[in-house]
């Protein structure tokens, strides 16, 4: 390897490397949240019911998950809302009867803090409204993660890890960049490979907001799987890279 190359790539792989690490991570953690709540679904709702959650808690602080119910009937309705937090013997519910008039809406919340945890770091949630007469049940569910880092509230952490994780990946690609480009032979493949692992950790990152977890957990997977191609292809095998320079 060149010394020019040496002195740019060595520390672009590294930081590269963080950035994609800590991505998955976060990604991970909001993922495992979901996953774990959709396995709580008890009774199934009709259909779906949004739910409003933190994406992170410190383990110091308290935070509110809550919904907005409406009667889009003609008639008054009385649904039965009922909230599971936790999991198993570890799990609260609280339930709630509303009185919602034609079209009317009202909003309730629910106070969820790290005594609420499970797995030693999750809190997952529940809510199932009960069907009524021209009126179907519906369900929704999170879960998010619960950590611990002095001084920062969970959002705080959130934002620090999200913008860390982008950091690295376009410093570690400007370094990668200084110090390879023109690109050819297997250096060409391993930077095409690393921008598309770049592409579905950003991806995945970004799925966290709406919780679309199942497009979550593919893009998860494929970046998991393209991380063993560039291991593999390209970082075990130097001497390859090297002919392919030549």
């Amino acid at each position: 390897m060149k010394p020019r190359r040496k002195k740019y790539s060595i520390p672009a792989v590294i930081i590269f490397s963080a950035g994609v690490l800590l991505g998955l991570i976060l990604s991970g953690w909001s993922l495992w949240g979901q996953v774990e709540a959709s396995l709580t679904v008890f009774p199934n709702g009709d259909q779906g019911l949004t739910l409003h959650c933190p994406l992170m808690l410190s383990s110091t602080e308290t935070g509110r998950v809550s919904a907005d119910f409406n009667n889009p009937t003609t008639e008054e309705i009385n649904p039965t809302i009922q909230a599971v937090i936790g999991k198993g013997i570890q799990s609260r519910t609280v339930s709630n009867v509303l009185a919602l008039a034609p079209g009317g809406t009202k909003p309730l919340q629910w106070q969820v803090g790290p005594a609420d945890k499970v797995f030693g770091g999750l809190i997952l949630v529940n809510v199932f409204e009960t069907s009524q007469p021209n009126f179907s049940s519906h369900q929704g569910f999170c879960g998010f993660p619960v950590v611990s880092f002095p001084g920062l509230t969970g959002q705080q952490m959130f934002i620090l890890m999200f913008a860390a994780s982008l950091a690295g990946m376009v410093a570690g690609a400007v370094l990668w960049v200084l110090g390879n480009y023109p690109w050819r032979g297997l250096i060409e493949n391993a930077t095409n490979a690393s921008a598309s692992l770049a592409v579905l950790v950003l991806l995945d990152l970004l799925l966290i907001f709406p919780a679309w977890w199942g497009l979550s957990l593919v893009t998860f997977l494929f970046s998991i799987m393209l991380i063993v191609i560039i291991i593999t292809q390209f970082m075990l095998l130097p001497s390859a890279v090297d002919r392919g320079e030549r």
